[in-house]
């Protein structure tokens, strides 16, 4: 006996859960912080729930750097 779905779950690559970051306005961030030798062993760093905004307009190029308002991680 076979559960359903769990072939397709043994079987998929760990690229099918990717976790997705923010890089439009609007989106909510989700980058990890760096890792930082001081943590407890096993200590688990949660995402940035920031959101993407609008930093600032390149004047050649009229494009709009995107960056997050929390952590200040740029796109």
């Amino acid at each position: 006996m076979t559960l359903p779905g769990y072939d397709a779950w043994k079987l998929s690559s760990p690229d099918d859960d990717r976790h997705q970051l923010g890089v439009k306005e609007g989106e909510e961030c989700g980058r990890y912080p760096e890792p930082d030798e001081d943590e407890p062993r096993g200590y688990k760093r949660r995402p940035c729930k920031g959101t993407m905004v609008a930093i600032a307009e390149h004047p050649d190029t009229e494009e709009v750097a995107v960056g997050c308002d929390t952590c200040g991680e740029m796109t």
